[in-house]
C-alpha cells in the first residue's frame, strides 16, 4: 500500500520560550502535517489505543502505530505482493518518554469496515537510529463506533514500551537531512518469503494420576498470540522478538483423551511471513525494516510427549464428575512457534482458555483429584501449567 508523502514547512515551527512538560505548539504543528490524513491523537476523545514508554525519548518524539490485515486475508500471498498495512494513529512522547495513541476513526474505517475485528497493529518510532529495536506488536478489538465514542478506557492488556536507540524529536528530525536512505514518494509492506507450516504450541496436559482422563479441544474461533520478530537488515540471526499478533482457528479439532498420567504438547501448524516494511520519515525519506508475523490460520494438528512434569503447588481439589478449564490465560510458550532455523530465533505462542480452547478432565475412579497451577491456582487469571494429581 502507498503510504502519503509530505512536505513540511518550516514556517509551521513556532518557537516556544516557556517550558513544558510536553510537546510544544510548534511541534505539534510538525504532527500536524506529518502523514496528515491522520488525525493527532491529541485531537481526539476516543478510548486510548495503546499506552507505553518510548526509552531515551524527550518531548516530541513521533509514534505511530499501523494495522495489519487480518492474518487470514494473508493465507494466499506470494512473494512480491504487497499488504494492505494502513497508520491508524500518531501522536507525541511527553518529558518523560510516555505515549498514547488513539486511533482515527476514518482510518480504523478502511480497516474494518462496518464491523468489529480483532487488528494486530504495530507501534513505530520513525525517528529511532535503529527501526527494527523501535517496533512492537500488540493487538486489539476495534470498530469505528469504539474508536468514535468517548471514552477513558485503553483498549490493549498492556503498555507497549518501545527501546528506541536515540529517537530523534520530530522538529530534530525535520532539520535533519543527513540521511543515506533515499527519499521515496511511495511506502509499504511486502512479502518477501514464506515460512510454511510453522510447529506452533496450541496447549498442554500434565497428570500425575490415574484418576482423571484429559481431552484439549482446539475449536472454530479459537485465538492464539503468536510472535513476531524485527530486523533492520532482514537476515538470519538479526531478528528480535517484540510482541504479538493473534491468529483465529477456522476449523475445529478435538485431540485423542490422554488417559491417566502424561505429559503432552497440543501442537498446530502455522504458516508466517518475512515482510519488507517502509514508512516515510519527517522529510520524505524512505525508513525501512524487516519483520516476521504469522499469516493465513492455524491447520494441522498432531502431539508430542513432554520429557518432564512442571511442578506445579497452587492446588484446589475437586470432587466432581468432570471438570472444564474454560476461562484465564495458558501458559506463554516462549519458543512455542519453531521458526528457528529460518530467522534464527524461535517466537512465543499463548492461547488462552475460553469456550473455544478448553480443556475437559473426567475423574475416572476415587472420589477427587487435585488440579495445581505453576504460577497460580486454576481458574485463576494466570494459573500457568496445569498438572492434574491424586
Amino acid at each position: 500500500m502507498a503510504c502519503t508523502a509530505f512536505l513540511l514547512v518550516a514556517a509551521a515551527q513556532t518557537p516556544d520560550t516557556e517550558p513544558t512538560d510536553g510537546a510544544t505548539p510548534g511541534q505539534f504543528d510538525l504532527l500536524e502535517a506529518y502523514l496528515p490524513e491522520i488525525e493527532p491523537s491529541d485531537e481526539l476523545d476516543g478510548p486510548t489505543l495503546v499506552t507505553g514508554h518510548v526509552d531515551d525519548a524527550e518531548a516530541g518524539v513521533p509514534v505511530i502505530a499501523t494495522a495489519w490485515p487480518d492474518p487470514a486475508e494473508l493465507a494466499d500471498l506470494e512473494v512480491g505482493d504487497k499488504v494492505g498495512v494502513v497508520t491508524i494513529a500518531k501522536t507525541l512522547t511527553d518529558a518523560d518518554g510516555n505515549y498514547e495513541l488513539v486511533a482515527d476513526p476514518d482510518a480504523v474505517k478502511d480497516v474494518v469496515g462496518a464491523t468489529e475485528e480483532t487488528v494486530n497493529f504495530d507501534v513505530v518510532v520513525p525517528t529511532s537510529e535503529d527501526i527494527a529495536n523501535a517496533t512492537a506488536a500488540t493487538t486489539a478489538t476495534l470498530s469505528v463506533k469504539k474508536v468514535s465514542t468517548p471514552s477513558n478506557k485503553v483498549l490493549t492488556d498492556v503498555d507497549v514500551d518501545i527501546a528506541a536507540e536515540r529517537p530523534a524529536t520530530i522538529d530534530e528530525a525535520a532539520t535533519d537531512t543527513a540521511t543515506s536512505v533515499r527519499p521515496t514518494a511511495s511506502c509499504g509492506s511486502s512479502l518477501v518469503a514464506r515460512y510454511d507450516d510453522r510447529p506452533m504450541t496450541a496447549g498442554t496436559s500434565f497428570s500425575t494420576t490415574s484418576k482423571v482422563t484429559t481431552t484439549f479441544q482446539y475449536k472454530k474461533g479459537s485465538e492464539s498470540s503468536l510472535g513476531v520478530g524485527f530486523s533492520a537488515k532482514g537476515s538470519a540471526g538479526s531478528f528480535k522478538a517484540n510482541g504479538t499478533h493473534k491468529v483465529k482457528s477456522s476449523s475445529a479439532t478435538t485431540y485423542d483423551a490422554k488417559k491417566g498420567a502424561h505429559g503432552t504438547f497440543y501442537k498446530k501448524y502455522q504458516d508466517y511471513g518475512k515482510f519488507f516494511n517502509c514508512v516515510v520519515d519527517i522529510n520524505g525519506y524512505a525508513v525501512i525494516w524487516y519483520s516476521v508475523s504469522p499469516i493465513g490460520v492455524p491447520h494441522g494438528s498432531y502431539t508430542a510427549k513432554s520429557t518432564s512434569i512442571p511442578t506445579a503447588k497452587h492446588c484446589t481439589r475437586y470432587s466432581g464428575a468432570s471438570l472444564t478449564i474454560d476461562k484465564s490465560k495458558a501458559q506463554l510458550w516462549s519458543s512455542g512457534v519453531a521458526i528457528g532455523d529460518k530467522i534464527g530465533i524461535d517466537l512465543s505462542a499463548q492461547t488462552g482458555w475460553s469456550n473455544e480452547t478448553r480443556l475437559d478432565i473426567k475423574r475416572t475412579s476415587g472420589t477427587g483429584f487435585l488440579l495445581c497451577g505453576t504460577t497460580d491456582k486454576p481458574e485463576q487469571k494466570s494459573p500457568g501449567r496445569l498438572v492434574a494429581k491424586p
